[in-house]
Formats: C-alpha cells, sequence, structure tokens
C-alpha cells in the first residue's frame, strides 16, 4: 500500500462504485435506480461524474441498449470483490446482531436461488438455536398473511400492493411456451403466432400467474385452465396438445420442448417485498440484505457454497 492512501480514495465519492456496479450489472438505468432507492435522474447524473473520473464512456446506447465498454467490463468483477469485502466489513457488526422475534419466514415461488435460500436458513439456525427460520412456497392465502404480518418476506410479481410494503428487484425470469416434444406445433418447425397459440389449451401455472396476465393483457394467450403444481401440469403437457407457459431454467423441462415464437419472449421481473415497519430492525435489514445478494449472485453466476455466510464462528 502506498503513501498515498487513503488520500486518492478521499478525493474521489466511493459510494459511485456502487452505481457503477449495478449499471454494469443490469444495463438499464431504471432498474439501478429501483435497486438504490433513488431517481432515474440521479443514477443518470452518477454516471457522468464516473464517465469523468475514469475519462470513459463505461456504458454506451448501441440499438437502444446500453452496452458496457471494454473498461467497463474489466471492472466489473473488480467492483464486485471490492463491494463483497466491504460487505464482510459490515458483516461484523452483523454478527453481534440478535433477532428481536422467535420466528423469521419467507414465502417464495420457485426462483433460481431457492436451493441458496435453504442453506442461507440453515447456516442461521445452527447460529440463532433459539430463533427458527422457515422457507415455503406460495401457497393461496400467502398474500393475505404476509400484510397481517405472518410472514416477513414476499417473493415474486405482485400489483397493487399497498404503499407501506416496499420492495427491491432480485431477479427478471423468462418464459417461454412448452409443449410435449412432438407436438404438432414443434413438428411444423416454423415461428409460432398468436393465433396458432390460441388455437390449442392453455394451461395456467398458478404461483406464475403474472406472466399468464402479462400474456392476456397483451391478447397473447388465453388460459382455460389453472393448475398450482408443476408435475401436473408436465404430466398433463406429455399426454396432450396443451400449452403452458414455464419460467426457463427453474424446472426440469427435460421431457418438454420450448416453441419458436414469432412474438418477443416473455420476461417477468420478481421482486422482494417487506413491511416498511421492519426497516428499524437491523436483524431483519441483514436478513433482507442476505436475500437480495444471494438472488443477485446467483443471477450472475458468481455465487460459490463459500461466500454463503458462516454466521457460527
Amino acid at each position: 500500500m502506498d503513501n498515498t492512501f487513503p488520500q486518492d480514495l478521499i478525493k474521489e465519492d466511493v459510494n459511485l462504485l456502487v452505481t457503477l456496479y449495478y449499471l454494469i450489472e443490469f444495463k438499464h438505468v431504471g432498474k439501478v435506480a429501483e435497486q438504490l432507492y433513488i431517481t432515474q435522474s440521479a443514477v443518470s447524473q452518477q454516471l457522468n461524474k464516473l464517465r469523468h473520473s475514469f475519462d470513459d464512456q463505461l456504458l454506451v446506447r448501441i440499438q437502444n441498449k446500453m452496452v458496457p465498454t471494454q473498461l467497463a467490463m474489466k471492472l466489473h468483477p473488480l467492483l464486485h470483490n471490492v463491494l463483497e469485502s466491504i460487505g464482510q466489513v459490515y458483516n461484523v457488526k452483523y454478527k453481534e446482531l440478535i433477532p428481536t422475534k422467535n420466528n423469521y419466514s419467507i414465502c417464495m415461488i420457485n426462483c433460481a436461488a431457492s436451493d441458496l435460500v435453504t442453506k442461507l436458513f440453515l447456516n442461521m439456525s445452527k447460529t440463532y438455536g433459539s430463533t427458527s427460520f422457515q422457507m415455503f412456497d406460495r401457497y393461496h392465502d400467502c398474500i393475505n398473511d404476509f400484510l397481517r404480518g405472518d410472514i416477513d418476506f414476499l417473493v415474486g410479481s405482485y400489483a397493487g400492493l399497498p404503499n407501506s410494503i416496499h420492495q427491491a428487484h432480485l431477479i427478471d425470469i423468462s418464459y417461454s411456451a412448452y409443449v410435449r416434444k412432438d407436438h404438432p406445433l414443434v413438428i411444423s418447425n416454423t415461428a409460432v403466432s398468436i393465433d396458432e397459440l390460441n388455437e390449442y389449451q392453455i394451461i395456467e401455472l398458478e404461483a406464475h400467474e403474472n406472466a399468464d396476465s402479462t400474456l392476456r393483457t397483451k391478447d397473447i394467450v388465453k388460459p382455460s385452465l389453472k393448475l398450482s403444481k408443476y408435475e401436473t401440469v408436465a404430466s398433463i403437457l406429455k399426454e396432450s396438445n396443451a400449452i403452458c407457459f414455464l419460467p426457463d431454467n427453474l424446472f426440469n423441462t427435460s421431457d418438454l420442448v420450448s416453441l419458436n415464437v414469432s412474438f418477443p419472449q416473455l420476461v417477468v421481473n420478481c421482486r422482494i417485498y417487506w413491511h416498511e415497519l421492519m426497516n428499524g430492525d437491523l436483524f431483519h435489514n441483514y436478513l433482507k440484505d442476505e436475500l437480495i445478494n444471494i438472488n443477485s449472485k446467483a443471477r450472475t453466476g458468481m455465487l460459490g457454497e463459500k461466500t454463503l455466510p458462516d454466521l457460527s464462528s
């Protein structure tokens, strides 16, 4: 470490590095603004400061998309390591935290980080033996239970929640139209149109009805059957000409095939929700941050088991 440390850091606004990391990660000003709880204008202003500091555009707009420059791509893994190290510094404080409740619970639809959340809760249950940690799949009355305060965190995509419910982006889930491998629309080997889809029975997966609602709004498909379990949906698809829009890479779809459709792929924003009342609870905040970080790392493929928080030491 040279003699200019930490003077060099004092000259810079290191908070901007968080913004830069998420800009490279999301490549979308709006999503970064949501993640940092600031306005899109503030994100744009911070990007301009970053461009001045690094003497590089960092992200450029190409065909209506934000694309990181070569320098930005080099910085991305460095920023990840720096921010992870900073998180470990603050974890020293969190190790002294004491749960304020006897039970913490999360209700979530199946998503990429379900197994990692399970490991997190298992780890915490070993550290805080007198506190229980529960994770369960989405069920019929889970939203009402969440609004009553019986559930601490809700993961999914929901509209119409009260202003007292806070939220943060977790992951964008893409959906494809799945059918059996010898389905007539597969045999035709051409891009499937909306009219062709609507000639067949459409099944809606209950835990992911937000995706089907989006499709109905766009008049893409008209679901005629709603089912709650993926296993039941898969069984029907393999034995009939029915179609179901399923999240990619979240289920074992090896016995099915996704259709080549003539319209843009459906992408649904998956979020985590919590009560405003709990913002003053340090342990609740820590748990929320861990859940967000786990999903963020799962999305980028950077999470290894060794990075899971070890609270037992």
